[in-house]
């Protein structure tokens, strides 16, 4: 985004998508019987979540996983239970929705109009200490360290072992999960970018409306 802005004047500044990480509950992870894989979406992504389908069904061939999909849109995967959270939508609802989960998936398309979003539900994920299964297109690797604070699967057979591996490994699910969430709070609250937001509303207004 800031490189086709640049095109138009060479005065960009970049401030990423932030979140306020103090309402949400961390997840406390313990085995359990049954691992909640989570998402969140319009029905405008459904398709996304789709795409994945075929690394769930193996997924859940091998072990013991349940899919919820908080989404107006609901899909149907063949083998594998799924839970569909259809609500008027809130705050309270939603983080309610995400303490539900034990796993985040951010599938997403390796396109044009992907690589250029700024994923809201990786900074909920996060902050809600879950583990992240995510694509690897438009998420900042400087702060979503690969291994550490997500995981990303680029073909099936990545998304079907970093799902079972997780599902068997309470231990790893709240490590990544905590990191996810340290990596959020260093690098993408309101509280961390609040500086360089005001110096560049100073800045604007010293150099006058363009």
């Amino acid at each position: 985004l800031a490189a086709f802005a640049r095109r138009h004047h060479d005065s960009v500044t970049v401030l990423p998508m932030l979140l306020d990480p103090a309402p949400y509950r961390l997840r406390e992870h313990a085995p359990q019987d049954v691992v909640t894989l989570g998402w969140m979406g319009g029905p405008w992504n459904i398709e996304r979540l789709r795409s994945i389908a075929p690394a769930l069904q193996r997924a859940a061939a091998r072990t013991r996983l349940r899919l919820r999909v908080v989404c107006r849109t609901s899909i149907r995967i063949p083998g594998m239970e799924v839970e569909h959270a259809d609500h008027p939508w809130s705050f309270e609802s939603e983080l309610r929705d995400l303490g539900s989960f034990d796993v985040g998936l951010l599938p997403l398309f390796d396109d044009a109009e992907d690589r250029g979003k700024s994923p809201f539900k990786l900074l909920q994920y996060a902050a809600a200490g879950l583990p992240i299964v995510a694509s690897p297109v438009a998420v900042d690797r400087s702060v979503f360290e690969d291994g550490r604070a997500i995981l990303f699967a680029r073909t099936e057979d990545e998304w079907v072992e970093a799902l079972v591996g997780l599902a068997g490994d309470a231990k790893r699910r709240a490590q990544l999960g905590s990191a996810a969430r340290a990596a959020l709070e260093r690098h993408l609250t309101f509280e961390a970018h609040a500086d360089r937001f005001q110096a560049l509303l100073r800045r604007v207004a010293d150099d006058g409306c363009c």
